[in-house]
C-alpha cells in the first residue's frame, strides 16, 4: 500500500492517501508549488512543497476520486491551475521543462486523468500561447502600458476561441462522462454571455443528445439554465426569490426581509472588486439600517466561504445560494460580479448594476432612495482625556425627555455615530457619571452632512461641535459666550458629588459656586435671545434654546422670568400655536393638581390605536396608579419589575394605567414588548402637552394614585429599587387610615430598603457514566474563575462512574478535571439539579451533558455547533503530546508530524471558536451567553489582529448597561479595554475591600507614618503563594518598625479564604476584593499570583514583582528598605 510505502502512519479512512511526483527543468529552485480543492470560485489549500533539485512532492488524503488543481505564485508563472485526479493509493507523476504549469504533462494511472489530457493535447499550442499572453499581461501596468494590454486581451480571446474549437470537436466524438459535462457547462456558460457565440448550434445539438437521466444531474441543469436562461426579473418585477444558507446552514429566503429596501450583493472570494467594496457595502448597512438591508449573497463553495466570513468577520445577512451559478444570480441576469439588485420595501425590483468603484454605493443610495427615508449623518468625534472603554450615549432630544438614538465605545479617542435624518435635527449627547463624565449634556445638531465633535476631558457639555448647518453656527454662539463658566460648573458639580452627601462648608462652597456660575450662564443666555429683532420668525435653535430658558423660569433662583414673559409676547400666533410654542407656554404657565383635586382626563390610544380615556378604566371600589414614561427613560424602564409586582400584590383593588409618552408608536409598543407590560398599555398622542401637562408632569417617570372617586391621592416622580412599592403602601395607609380602616396591605408593608431575591440554598448532584478511560482515574471538581479554578472535591472513577454532590444558592458553571481525559469538562450545576454526564472515551468533546437546567441547555445549544470540530481538537492535541512527551529535544529533531498537528489542532480551534461566534451573533444575551463571550474576548484580546475580534467588539457595543456593570461584564471590558496600570513612581491605587467580619476597609486604613507597605495580591490555590508565608512572616516580624503587609485574596469563595488564613498562620492583615480580577488588581495589572506592591510612605510605589523563590520576597523588601551600602 502507498501508506507503507512512504512510511507515513495514516489514521484509519474511508479513503486513503496520494502522492504527485513532479520533475521540473528550466524552472529556478525555490518555487512553492501549492495544491488546492477547488470550492467554488476559490480553492482550499491541500499541500505545498518546495522545488529543490527541479523535484517536488505533494501527499494528502482523499476519501474517493477527485480533482485537485496545482497552481505556483512567482516570476513567470501564469496566473493558472493544472487539473490533477487523484484518489485513495494514487501515484501521479507531473513532468514540465518550462513555467508554463497548464501545459505540464500529467501521468496516472487514473481514466479521468488520460480524458484530461486530451483536452490539454488537442490545443497544447494554444494553451502554450495564452500562458506566454498571461504573463506578459500580468506584467504590463500603467498608462504607457494600456496599448499593449488591449491587444494581449484580444490575442487571448482569440486563443481561448481555438481552445473552445477543438473542445467542441472532442466533445462531438466521445462518450458521456463528469469532465464531457464540465466541458458543454463551460461551453453552455460562453453561449449565454458572450454575443455572437459562433458555436451555439454545436452546443444545442450536443445537449440535445444527453439522455433525460443526465439532464437531470445538477450539471445537466446548470447546462440547460446557460442554454435556456429564464426571463430576468426588470424593474418593476416581483423579485426572484429561493432558499438560500447561512453558516449555520438555516434556510433564509429573501421574503423574509420585506419590509424594508433590500440590497442583493451577488459576490465572490475570488472577486477583487467584491473585496474592495465590503467596508463601503458594511458603511451603508449600517446608516441605512432602519430603511435598508443588505444581503450578501455567494457564488463561492461553502468551505472557502465559511472559512472566509470567519476570517473577515462579515457582519449582517451573509448567505450562500446552493444553486451558486445556477441558482437566483440566473434570475437576475448576473454575468459579473460585483452584481446589485436594489428592491423595494413591496417586494418589487427598482434597479440593478454591477461593478463597483469608490464612493459608487453610496452615491447610488442617494439616487435611488426616495427623499422621505433619509440622509446620511456622520458624527465624528475625538476627544482627549477620556480613556478607551467609557461609553457615550447619544439621543434625539425633546424638552423632557431624549430618546436613546446610539451608543458608542471611545476607542483611541475617537467614536462615532451615523444613521438617517430628514433634515437638522437637535440632538445630545452624555456619558455616564459612573465613568466620570459630568452630571449634563451636550447639545448639537445633526443633519445630512459630518459633524465633528472635539473635547479636552469629561466635562462634556463643554466639548466643541463644528458642522456647516446654520442651526449649530447659532448653537455655538451661545455655548461660545458662558464655555468657560459651564465648564468650570461641571466641575463644581463633580467635586460636590465626591464629597459627598453630608452637608459640609466645602459642599456648600461649591454649590454657591455652582449657583453663582448659573447666574451667569442665564445672564449670557437671555442677553443672546434679546437681540431677536421684533417682526422676525425665530430660528429652531433660537426656539430649542428658549424652549430651555422657559422650563427654568418658574425657578425661584430664575432672575429673569420678566424677560422671558416679554420674550414670549412677541412671538406670533403661529409660533404660539405649533407644538414648540405649546411647550413652551405649559413651561411658563404650568398647571397645579393637588391631592383632593379632581383627577382630569383626556384622549389616550391602546396599541390597536382605539381611543380611550381613564373613564372608561374606572372602577367603583379601584384605585388607579398612573405611569408617565418613555422608552428612552432609563429609571422607567428599571421601575417595570417593581410595577409588575405593585400590580399583582394589588390587583383587587388597584388598576395600573401606563400612559406613554414617546413621539414614535414602534418605540413604544417595541419597549412595552420588552419590558413586559401586561397591565393596561396606554400611550399620550400629544405627549408631554396632553395629559402629563395637566398632571404638573416635569420629569418621568411621574406616578399619580387616584381614588375610586376619580381624585388625586397622591403624586411623586422618580425612580429607585423599593421606591415604588414603598410609595403605593403608604399613600394606601394614609387613605385607609383617612377612611378608618386598616388594610392588610398596610399592615404588612414593612421596610422596603432590601428587596434583593432571598436565595435559598440547594444541593446539587452530578452522576457520571463512562467507559474507555482507565478504572482508578481521579475527577476533580473545579471552582472556575474567568481565568481558572481552584479543586473544591475529587471522586475515583468505579466501574465506570464518578459522583460529587453539594449545596449552591444559584446556577454555577464548573470543570470537571482528570489525567485521564485530554481536557477540562465544563458543565452547570444548580440547587435541586441532577447533572447526568455519559460518554465514551477520553475526549470529553464527545460527551454528553443533559440536565432539566435552562442553562445546561443553552450551553449545549453552544456546545452543538462546534463539538465536531471541538472533538478533532482534542484528538490532534491527544496525539500531538503523545509525540511531544516521548521526545527528547537534547538529542532528536522535532518530527514534521508535530508541526502538522500542531497546525491541524489550532486550526480546528479556530473554526470552533468561530461556529461559536457565530451562534452568539445571533442569541440574546444571558448568563449562559455572557460565560461563552467571556472565551471568545480571551481568545481575540491576545493580539488585535484574532479572528473575529471586530465581531467581539460590536458583540460588546451591543451590551446592555446592566450586562456591562455586572462582574463579567466589566472583567470583558478589562480584557478589551485594559486601563493604564499604576506603576513606579505613581500615586497607590486604592479601592473598598473587605476584612474577615465583611467590614469594608480601605488601604489607606493600614498606612503608618514612615512605613512603607507591601500588598500581596494571592490565591487559595496558588501554591507559590502559600509557600512564600513562612518567609512573610520572618521579614513582617524583623521589619516591624518599617513594613506593614497586607494580604489581597483574588479568591470568590469567603469560606475558601477565610479557611486558609486560619490554615496558615498569617500574621498581617487579610483583605478581600469582591470584585475579583476586574477592581483593585486590575489597576495593578495583576496577572498571575503573587504579585507584590511596595509602597513608600508618601504613599507612590518604588517596587512591583511577581512569583516566588526562597528567599525572593526578602530580597525585594530589602533592595528598598536597606540603605545601598548595606546591601
Amino acid at each position: 500500500m502507498l501508506a507503507l510505502w512512504l512510511g507515513i502512519a495514516w489514521p484509519a479512512l474511508a479513503g486513503g492517501p496520494f502522492v504527485i511526483n513532479g520533475k521540473l527543468a528550466g524552472v529556478e529552485d525555490g518555487a512553492v508549488v501549492r495544491l488546492f480543492r477547488p470550492d467554488g470560485s476559490m480553492g482550499a489549500a491541500v499541500a505545498a512543497d518546495t522545488l529543490r533539485n527541479g523535484r517536488f512532492m505533494l501527499c494528502g488524503e482523499v476519501e474517493q476520486l477527485e480533482m485537485l488543481s496545482i497552481a505556483v505564485q512567482g516570476e513567470g508563472f501564469p496566473s493558472m491551475g493544472l487539473n490533477v485526479w487523484v484518489e485513495p493509493d494514487a501515484v501521479v507523476s507531473v513532468s514540465g521543462r518550462d513555467k508554463l504549469l497548464v501545459t505540464w504533462k500529467v501521468a496516472s494511472k487514473i481514466p479521468q486523468q488520460a480524458e484530461a489530457n486530451r483536452y490539454i493535447d488537442a490545443s497544447r499550442s494554444e494553451y502554450v500561447q495564452m500562458q506566454q499572453a498571461a504573463v506578459e499581461f500580468s506584467a504590463l501596468a500603467g498608462e504607457a502600458d494600456r496599448a499593449r494590454r488591449s491587444r494581449l486581451l484580444k490575442r487571448m480571446d482569440s486563443l481561448q476561441m481555438l481552445i473552445r474549437k477543438a473542445e467542441i470537436e472532442i466533445l462531438q466524438q466521445t462518450p458521456v462522462s463528469e469532465i464531457w459535462l464540465d466541458k458543454l457547462r463551460n461551453q453552455a456558460v460562453a453561449a449565454r454571455i458572450m454575443k455572437d457565440y459562433p458555436y451555439c448550434e454545436e452546443v444545442l445539438a450536443l445537449y440535445e443528445k444527453l439522455p433525460q437521466q443526465q439532464r437531470e444531474t445538477s450539471r445537466g441543469r446548470s447546462i440547460r439554465l446557460n442554454l435556456f436562461p429564464p426571463p430576468v426579473v426588470q424593474p418593476g418585477d416581483e423579485m426572484a426569490d429561493a432558499d438560500l444558507l447561512d453558516t449555520l446552514g438555516h434556510v433564509h429566503r429573501l421574503a423574509d426581509y420585506k419590509g424594508k429596501y433590500l440590497l442583493l450583493d451577488f459576490w465572490s472570494i475570488g472577486c477583487g472588486p467584491c473585496r474592495m467594496a465590503m467596508p463601503e457595502m458594511r458603511r451603508m448597512g449600517e446608516v441605512y439600517r432602519d430603511v435598508l438591508t443588505v444581503i450578501s449573497i455567494t457564488q463561492d463553495g461553502e468551505t472557502s466561504w465559511k472559512k472566509y466570513s470567519a476570517e473577515q468577520g462579515i457582519e449582517g445577512v451573509n448567505l450562500r445560494d446552493p444553486e451558486s451559478l445556477t441558482g437566483l444570480s440566473v434570475y437576475y441576469g448576473v454575468k459579473g460580479i460585483p452584481h446589485y439588485v436594489l428592491i423595494s420595501p413591496e417586494g418589487k425590483v427598482i434597479t440593478s448594476w454591477a461593478g463597483y468603484a469608490a464612493g459608487q454605493l453610496e452615491k447610488k443610495l442617494d439616487e435611488l432612495l426616495p427623499d422621505s427615508v433619509g440622509r446620511p449623518y456622520l458624527i465624528e468625534g475625538k476627544v482627549q482625556g477620556v480613556e478607551d472603554g467609557t461609553v457615550v450615549v447619544m439621543g434625539r432630544t425633546t424638552l423632557r425627555q431624549a430618546t436613546v438614538v446610539a451608543r458608542d465605545t471611545i476607542r483611541n479617542g475617537t467614536f462615532r455615530f451615523s444613521g438617517l435624518l430628514n433634515g437638522p435635527t437637535h440632538m445630545v449627547l452624555r456619558g455616564d457619571p459612573r465613568q466620570g463624565f459630568s452630571y449634563t449634556r451636550l447639545d448639537f445638531w445633526a443633519g445630512p452632512g459630518t459633524t465633528v465633535i472635539t473635547g479636552d476631558d469629561k466635562m462634556i457639555r463643554s466639548w466643541r461641535v463644528e458642522s456647516t448647518l446654520p442651526e449649530q453656527i447659532e448653537e455655538n454662539r451661545y455655548a461660545e459666550a458662558c464655555r468657560e463658566a459651564v465648564h468650570r460648573q461641571q466641575v463644581c458639580r463633580i467635586e460636590r458629588s465626591r464629597a459627598g452627601r453630608e452637608k459640609t462648608p466645602q459642599t456648600d462652597s461649591l454649590w454657591a459656586e455652582y449657583m453663582a456660575l448659573q447666574r451667569l450662564i442665564d445672564s449670557a443666555e437671555i442677553e443672546m435671545l434679546q437681540t431677536l429683532p421684533d417682526g422676525v420668525t425665530p430660528s429652531p435653535a433660537w426656539i430649542d434654546r428658549f424652549e430651555m430658558v422657559a422650563a427654568r423660569a418658574n425657578d425661584k433662583e430664575y432672575r429673569h422670568r420678566d424677560i422671558v414673559l416679554a420674550l414670549y409676547d412677541r412671538l406670533s400666533d403661529s409660533v404660539k400655536r405649533s407644538a414648540k410654542g405649546i411647550g413652551i407656554a405649559h413651561s411658563l404657565f404650568p398647571a397645579e393638581l393637588l391631592p383632593g383635586d379632581v383627577a382630569p382626563d383626556g384622549e389616550l390610544v391602546d396599541p390597536s390605536g382605539k381611543m380611550c380615556r381613564l373613564a372608561d378604566l374606572r372602577s367603583p371600589r379601584k384605585y388607579m396608579l398612573l405611569d408617565f414614561w418613555a422608552s428612552g427613560c432609563p429609571p422607567c424602564r428599571m421601575s417595570a419589575p417593581e410595577m409588575k409586582e405593585v400590580a399583582e400584590t394589588y390587583r383587587d383593588r388597584l388598576t395600573v394605567v401606563a400612559v406613554n409618552l414617546d413621539e414614535v408608536r414602534a418605540e413604544w409598543l417595541k419597549a412595552a414588548e420588552k419590558d413586559g407590560i401586561v397591565w393596561t398599555n396606554l400611550a399620550d398622542p400629544q405627549g408631554f402637552d396632553g395629559l402629563p401637562y395637566r398632571y404638573g408632569v416635569k420629569g418621568i417617570p411621574h406616578y399619580a394614585l387616584l381614588s375610586p372617586d376619580g381624585k388625586l391621592v397622591a403624586s411623586w416622580a422618580g425612580y429607585g429599587p423599593g421606591y415604588l412599592k414603598k410609595n403605593v403602601a403608604e399613600a394606601f395607609a394614609k387613605a385607609d387610615a383617612a377612611s378608618g380602616l386598616m388594610s392588610a396591605e398596610a399592615d404588612v408593608a414593612g421596610n422596603y430598603d432590601d428587596i434583593s431575591p432571598v436565595k435559598q440554598a440547594g444541593t446539587y448532584v452530578i452522576e457520571g457514566h463512562v467507559t474507555g478511560v482507565a478504572a482508578g482515574a481521579v475527577f476533580f471538581l473545579m471552582d472556575l474563575d474567568f481565568e481558572g479554578g481552584s479543586s473544591i472535591a475529587r471522586d475515583t472513577l468505579r466501574d465506570g462512574t464518578f459522583r460529587f454532590t453539594g449545596s449552591v444558592e444559584a446556577p454555577v458553571k464548573i470543570g470537571l478535571s482528570s489525567q485521564a481525559i485530554s481536557t477540562m469538562l465544563e458543565c452547570w450545576i444548580g440547587p435541586g439539579a441532577t447533572t447526568a454526564i455519559t460518554g465514551e472515551g477520553p475526549f470529553p468533546a464527545a460527551w454528553k451533558i443533559e440536565s432539566d437546567l435552562p442553562e445546561q441547555t443553552e450551553s449545549n445549544r453552544y456546545d452543538e455547533v462546534s463539538r465536531e470540530m471541538s472533538l478533532l481538537r482534542q484528538q490532534y492535541h491527544a496525539e500531538f503530546m503523545s509525540i511531544y512527551n516521548k521526545l527528547d529535544l537534547s538529542k532528536d529533531s522535532v518530527p514534521p508530524r508535530l508541526f502538522s498537528l500542531q497546525t491541524s489542532r489550532d486550526s480546528a480551534a479556530r473554526i470552533a471558536a468561530s461556529r461559536e461566534l457565530e451562534l452568539l451573533a445571533v442569541s440574546p444575551v444571558s448568563t449562559v451567553w455572557m460565560d461563552r463571550f467571556v472565551s471568545q474576548v480571551q481568545r481575540v484580546s491576545s493580539s488585535t489582529k484574532s479572528q473575529g475580534r471586530d465581531t467581539v467588539l460590536t458583540l460588546y457595543d451591543r451590551l446592555g448597561d446592566g450586562w456591562k456593570q455586572s462582574e463579567p461584564g466589566r472583567y470583558i471590558a478589562l480584557k478589551l479595554f485594559p486601563p493604564k496600570a499604576v506603576g513606579i513612581g505613581d500615586e497607590f491605587a486604592d479601592g473598598e475591600l473587605f476584612d474577615t467580619t465583611g467590614a469594608v476597609r480601605y488601604l489607606a486604613d493600614f498606612r503608618s507614618e514612615g512605613k512603607y507597605m507591601v500588598l500581596d495580591f494571592w490565591h487559595s490555590a496558588c501554591r507559590a503563594c502559600l509557600e512564600a508565608i513562612p518567609e512573610m512572616n520572618e521579614v513582617g516580624e524583623q521589619y516591624k518598625d518599617k513594613l506593614v503587609i497586607v494580604g489581597i485574596t483574588l479568591d470568590r469563595s469567603p469560606e475558601v479564604w477565610k479557611r486558609t488564613l486560619a490554615g496558615h498562620r498569617v500574621s498581617w492583615p487579610g483583605l478581600r476584593t469582591a470584585e475579583g480580577k476586574v477592581g483593585l488588581a486590575a489597576k495593578y495589572k495583576v496577572n498571575g499570583t503573587p504579585r507584590y506592591v511596595m509602597i513608600s510612605p508618601e504613599g507612590r510605589v518604588v517596587a512591583l514583582w511577581g512569583g516566588y523563590g526562597p528567599g525572593t520576597f526578602r530580597k525585594e523588601v530589602e533592595k528598598v528598605l536597606q540603605p545601598a551600602d548595606m546591601r
